[in-house]
């Protein structure tokens, strides 16, 4: 964000206070807020709608929140040109996400659909405005449904699909009837965001398209993380040869000096990437290519087979949700 955004306000969230981070913000980053707020300790992505109503309360005409797993290879700012105060920006969702779009998480939710939406909406870069307070609000409250709670404590592939996570839900909440006067202006995955989850992510068609142009502005590294490996829990070739090529590394590796300790996999170190790597002359988009090709090929043929985790768009759903929504957006907002 300082090297490509610098004059945009940058407030970095936190549950708790955190001298180590609010050190090295000053020192590296000064004119960048930490904020600690105890009561988004353990809730994750779920403090999107809060967090985004405190900017706004504090005078803030537009907001958007960005993920801690993104890293910019660009401005954002010439992505969202153009959108009025109305339109709520979110991005794609990546494309093997399962049932995209559509009316199923609006209907899921109990709430009335207003329109069936081209893709899932996709939060790890969300831009919303004073237009969107009532948005906001129902999201806030959907998000602190008991059933919604206790579907985060389950694996992640044994939730519904509604209440997969914040996005999910948000996607219900903009396909229903009381939303749907909201204008939508997605972001498009490969062009805009490139989300970097196992090589495939990052697909064969979204690559081929971009051989010859730079990488998109925001680079989503969903999965694997180079953080969450645990040193006495080393990744498997494969996998450290996926994390040494994806997209976020290339544009990550210029800032690693500035961190302590180790990341698995920023550095490109085996012999399979080094040589990668070479044919590619350094190209972030086609030296990942071939692994791309082997995980599509492999994850397509799973799809054909039957071997995806949902059998029906409502597995695993509380039959108690589908009236849960109505009544709490039509509680929320008097009608």
């Amino acid at each position: 964000l300082r090297r490509h955004c610098p004059d945009v306000p940058v407030v970095v969230s936190v549950p708790s206070d955190q001298p180590d981070i609010e050190h090295w913000l000053a020192e590296h980053h000064p004119g960048s807020w930490l904020r600690a707020d105890p009561s988004f300790d353990g809730r994750g992505w779920n403090t999107k709608p809060s967090l985004l109503l405190k900017m706004l309360d504090e005078g803030h005409d537009e907001v958007v929140w960005i993920d801690s797993d993104v890293v910019l290879a660009g401005d954002f700012r010439p992505l969202i040109g153009g959108s009025t105060p109305q339109h709520v920006v979110p991005t794609e969702e990546l494309y093997w996400g399962c049932f995209p779009g559509g009316s199923y998480r609006t209907e899921l939710w109990g709430l009335e659909p207003g329109r069936r939406l081209s893709a899932t909406l996709n939060t790890a870069f969300v831009r919303m405005t004073e237009a969107h307070r009532d948005l906001l609000r129902a999201w806030q409250r959907l998000l602190a449904v008991p059933s919604y709670e206790r579907s985060q404590t389950r694996p992640f592939f044994e939730r519904p699909i509604h209440m997969m996570g914040d996005q999910d839900v948000l996607t219900a909440l903009v396909g229903a009837k009381r939303f749907s006067h909201i204008p939508l202006r997605y972001l498009k995955r490969g062009r805009d965001i490139v989300h970097s989850i196992t090589p495939a992510g990052y697909t064969v068609t979204e690559r081929v398209r971009n051989l010859f142009a730079p990488l998109p502005a925001l680079i989503h590294g969903v999965e694997p993380k180079h953080w969450e490996r645990p040193p006495q829990n080393p990744p498997s070739f494969y996998e450290r040869l996926s994390l040494e090529l994806c997209p976020y590394s290339n544009v990550a590796r210029p800032y690693y000096p500035q961190l302590d300790g180790t990341l698995e996999g920023i550095e490109i170190r085996t012999w399979m990437g080094k040589l990668c790597h070479a044919l590619a002359r350094g190209n972030p988009t086609l030296q990942g290519l071939p692994l791309s090709l082997l995980h599509s090929f492999g994850k397509r043929t799973k799809r054909m087979l039957g071997m995806t985790p949902w059998a029906t768009y409502d597995a695993h759903c509380d039959p108690d949700m589908r009236v849960v929504g109505q009544q709490i957006v039509d509680e929320l907002l008097g009608d």
